[in-house]
């Protein structure tokens, strides 16, 4: 691509590089010049203008962007994403569904690695998506890229990003009392919101003694796809009340303590093929925590481990909760 200033004779099929005004009209940067625009440039004295012009060599911003998007998304199932139309270089990677993402870092890396003027800028791995959400976007800096740059970049780019719907729907939660007291319904009804905001139905709040047994049957009736569980008091071990009652009624717990604050005191695991969350105090409250990177990533059927879970301390430190019982700075 060649760019710089030219006469205005000889702009005929170049690029505008920068926006002008001719007359009253105003001719856009990255306008294709036309016989016309030309003439509408010396009717108004434009002698000289800032143009790209691009060689056999070279494949236009738009056709180029639209190039990117495609291979990353080739392998996406088309119910879940939409590619917008190719605008200024950009085509944006939409969200059809509620669910995560999840992305190959290494190979959105060494797209982004081929040059400078191609770029490919996403979400953070495993953020939420909701019904048009925008998951990634493709830019062409320059007004075109060699064609040499945009291969490569169609080589490398597929099954970089990978769009995960919520396929639970329904969840049972199970609440633990110690005597009478009450934990309150603000905070069950802040967990169904949880719940509802992907897509989940809360079918029943069975409220059980604060009891490995009690608890344990308390998860045994509960039938929905996913279990939650919010007890009278945090969980301090692995042998505590809420895990041994998981234990008890045949699952088994994957993981207790969570690198996420608010939210070191969750735990999780399997009754059969149900996901099984022992929810923290910070579950009450409406703030991201980290019960919503879990409850998040298991409502679309993804499968978590102990080593995922240890990933999360990188920017699990969240925004502290104004009334949290043991605030990080006394």
């Amino acid at each position: 691509m060649k760019f710089g200033e030219v006469n205005s004779d000889n702009a005929i099929g170049s690029i505008l590089a920068h926006s002008i005004y001719v007359g009253k009209e105003r001719f856009r940067k990255g306008k294709v010049l036309s016989k016309d625009d030309v003439a509408k440039l010396n009717q108004c004295s434009v002698k000289s203008i800032v143009v790209a012009r691009l060689s056999s060599d070279d494949v236009h911003e738009d056709l180029a962007a639209l190039e990117i998007a495609s291979a990353i998304s080739a392998s996406l199932n088309p119910k879940h994403f939409e590619l917008s139309r190719a605008f200024t270089g950009r085509v944006n990677i939409i969200s059809k569904v509620q669910g995560v993402v999840e992305l190959n870092v290494d190979i959105i890396n060494r797209l982004n690695l081929i040059d400078p003027m191609l770029t490919c800028a996403t979400l953070v791995p495993f953020s939420k998506l909701e019904i048009g959400t925008l998951i990634a976007t493709v830019k062409i800096i320059a007004y075109s890229i060699p064609k040499t740059v945009l291969a490569s970049g169609v080589s490398i780019a597929g099954d970089s990003i990978r769009i995960h719907p919520v396929v639970i729907s329904t969840a049972d939660l199970v609440i633990s009392r110690i005597g009478n007291k009450d934990l309150g319904d603000k905070g069950i009804k802040v967990i169904e919101r949880r719940l509802n905001n992907l897509g989940i139905k809360l079918i029943s709040t069975p409220i059980v003694r604060h009891t490995v047994k009690d608890l344990a049957d308390g998860i045994g009736i509960c039938s929905s796809q996913m279990i939650l569980m919010l007890t009278a008091s945090a969980t301090s071990d692995v042998l505590d009340v809420g895990p041994e009652a998981l234990t008890r009624s045949g699952g088994k717990l994957v993981r207790f303590g969570m690198p996420a604050d608010p939210g070191n005191l969750l735990f999780f695991g399997y009754l059969d093929s149900r996901s099984v969350i022992g929810l923290p105090g910070c579950a009450r409250s409406p703030s991201m925590n980290g019960v919503d990177w879990v409850l998040e990533r298991l409502s679309c059927g993804l499968t978590l481990t102990d080593r995922d879970i240890s990933f999360m301390g990188v920017g699990g430190l969240l925004k502290e909760m104004s009334k949290r019982p043991q605030p990080r700075r006394g």
